[in-house]
């Protein structure tokens, strides 16, 4: 079977997975959200998208999570 043909399929199979969403907050603590960003990553979860919130951080934050 072809790379893309793989593709193709486990793009099908990722359809029957429920899309969840895991929004994750941040406040002044950009370590802290990196780590934990980090860690979602990791999972084998399929179907998923990631969304940060900062709460309004002072220490410009949002900066070093871009990156």
């Amino acid at each position: 079977m072809e790379k893309y043909q793989v593709i193709q399929k486990q793009q099908q199979e990722y359809k029957n997975w429920p899309k969840i969403a895991i929004i994750i907050l941040n406040y002044n603590n950009w370590q802290d959200t990196i780590e934990c960003l980090e860690s979602v990553l990791r999972n084998d979860y399929p179907n998923y998208q990631v969304i940060v919130v900062d709460n309004g951080s002072a220490n410009n934050s949002m900066e070093y999570i871009k990156v």
